[in-house]
């Protein structure tokens, strides 16, 4: 019994020197009344990191007199990128399942009828659903009409 306890607490200075944060745990023989002499102590590790439900990198192209970002990336669940308005966008993309053209348009906004193309390009997953959109707008202000703030983010 000495013997069996000697080992245990050799095993149990082994594995703290080994690995952080084991010197808090006793070995399972000693620690808990009635465990099996002998059982195998285990850390705690941590859980991995989930990966994002939703990752897209959204590109525009043409126009640039307009002084957009010519890419942004947009994660969902947990929110994140380099999007200025990644909740909001999130939370619209909820509401059409990752539609990215799908939204309704934005009322109350006029545009010229000057033609400067602007193609708004999604690419990356939604859920497991691969995306890769694309769509050719006649100017950035129906763009921002009929994409929301998915490409345009509102400017405070």
């Amino acid at each position: 019994m000495i013997r069996h306890l000697a080992v245990a607490a050799l095993a149990t200075a082994a594995t703290a020197a080994l690995l952080p944060g084991a010197a808090q745990a006793a070995p399972a023989g000693l620690a808990q009344p009635g465990a099996r002499p002998g059982a195998a102590v285990t850390a705690a590790r941590p859980a991995p990191a989930a990966a994002p439900f939703a990752r897209l990198t959204l590109t525009l192209t043409g126009d640039r007199a307009a002084g957009r970002a010519a890419a942004l990336t947009l994660t969902c669940g947990p929110v994140g990128g380099t999007h200025p308005a990644a909740p909001e966008v999130c939370a619209a993309l909820k509401k059409t399942g990752g539609n990215v053209f799908g939204l309704p348009p934005r009322d109350g906004f006029l545009c010229t009828a000057e033609y400067r193309p602007v193609v708004a390009a999604a690419t990356g997953y939604w859920g497991k659903r691969r995306i890769a959109d694309r769509k050719t707008f006649g100017n950035a202000c129906q763009l921002g009409i009929e994409a929301g703030t998915i490409f345009t983010p509102a400017r405070s």
